[in-house]
């Protein structure tokens, strides 16, 4: 029988020899394994992202919900919190399959991007003919200034976009750690559509089969890149959007038959990134709060608010399922979420942010004792120092997460 010692050697002998074989690294022990999953790609949405465990992995997720719900909203918001950590180093990229790049929606959402002459000018053509002053030359400055590097991916196919995405993630020197793209993101896999489908109509059965293999061949390359032993780990979030509609057999089913059958019908292929996503969010559309009638509209009630509600439907790299939440999403505000409120709203919930006649006072949850430095301070003053001072929000952030054992970290 062999001693501890002579096994280990054994086994070392037996891994060298299959790793020359084959020319490349493809056995190793556990401590020669890098973890992607401690960097997160926070959303910006404080709960969320405690939901999230800090936030997307590396890997691939996918966004859910039915049409309008604001699944493009919270793929540009994470795209504008990657800027606002990273900035100059910040490296987005989008497949905008559904429409063209909306530039100035995106800015208003926080992502900075260069907005393009001709943009400019139509709608500076537009605010002119509506009595509106034209855009001033520090307001075109803005509009053109881009936070890192920004690109689209539009392929004639849903194979030519896939396979762009591999050809970023597999190039040698974008492998690199201060090279790589640090989130891409498709909108919407719904709008993709396979070289099968240009040629001929085909009934449901046979897109969602040309979108499963589609992604089935996505999956098969994107595999060994994000798993390989050699080279540098790959720190890459990719976000799909996909739109679900109401399970209408449901309803007519009986009861007994209905509780098993889900909810929502998942997009054409979507059962193809079933094992191969880490996690899925289902947005929903929560309660609506509407204004006074207008007389002026004809007696309409106009929604003022909505709640923005999502479930955890599956979770992996720390994140688990069933989790569910909910934001205010306020359509008279400049930004529809106000994120930094949503850091003060889970801070309080969770006791390291406390009230006292307006003024807020953080606690630190090391010692329990009061902060000297945050202490006594109206809360529309901290929410406006954490808009201005990205480190100082981050570091909020990070004391949140810590209040819920969350650790992880954004750079």
């Amino acid at each position: 029988m062999s001693t501890p010692a002579e096994k280990k050697r054994i086994l070392a002998q037996k891994v060298a020899a299959i790793n020359k074989s084959f020319k490349k690294t493809v056995i190793a022990s556990s401590d020669k394994v890098k973890n992607p999953y401690f960097v997160r790609r926070p959303t910006g949405i404080m709960e969320l992202d405690v939901n999230l465990a800090g936030g997307f992995p590396p890997g691939v997720s996918m966004i859910s919900g039915p049409d309008g719900v604001g699944k493009s909203h919270l793929l540009y918001r994470t795209m504008a919190m990657h800027q606002r950590i990273y900035g100059e180093k910040a490296a987005i990229a989008i497949a905008a399959v559904e429409a063209p790049l909306d530039h100035f929606f995106m800015r208003r959402l926080g992502v900075v991007i260069a907005v393009p002459d001709e943009v400019i000018e139509e709608k500076n053509d537009w605010r002119k003919r509506h009595g509106l002053p034209g855009f001033t030359k520090d307001e075109i400055k803005e509009l053109k200034r881009q936070v890192g590097t920004f690109l689209d991916i539009t392929g004639a196919t849903m194979e030519q976009t896939l396979m762009a995405i591999i050809e970023i993630l597999s190039d040698p020197t974008l492998r690199e750690n201060d090279n790589q793209f640090g989130l891409i993101g498709i909108d919407s896999l719904n709008a993709m559509i396979p070289q099968a489908l240009q040629a001929t109509d085909l009934d449901e059965n046979a897109m969602r089969a040309a979108h499963a293999t589609c992604l089935t061949r996505f999956f098969a390359q994107y595999y060994p890149l994000s798993t390989s032993l050699e080279g540098d780990q790959l720190y890459t979030t990719i976000l799909f959007t996909q739109q679900v509609r109401s399970n209408s057999s449901k309803a007519s089913a009986p009861p007994h038959i209905a509780k098993y059958l889900p909810d929502f019908i998942p997009a054409p292929g979507a059962y193809a990134a079933k094992h191969g996503k880490l996690i899925d969010i289902l947005l929903y559309p929560g309660q609506k709060k509407k204004a006074a009638a207008d007389e002026e509209k004809g007696g309409k009630k106009e929604t003022m608010q909505k709640t923005l509600g999502w479930e955890i439907i599956k979770g992996k790299a720390g994140v688990h399922e069933g989790v569910t939440g909910e934001v205010p999403f306020d359509f008279g505000s400049e930004d529809f979420i106000d994120l930094q409120r949503t850091i003060l709203v889970s801070g309080m919930r969770q006791g390291i942010f406390s009230e006292r006649n307006g003024l807020i006072t953080f606690i630190s949850p090391a010692t329990g004792l009061d902060s000297e430095v945050i202490k006594d301070i109206p809360a529309q003053d901290l929410i406006k120092r954490m808009k201005e001072d990205p480190a100082f929000e981050m570091e909020m952030r990070h004391e949140v997460l810590a209040s819920h054992k969350i650790e992880c970290r954004y750079i």
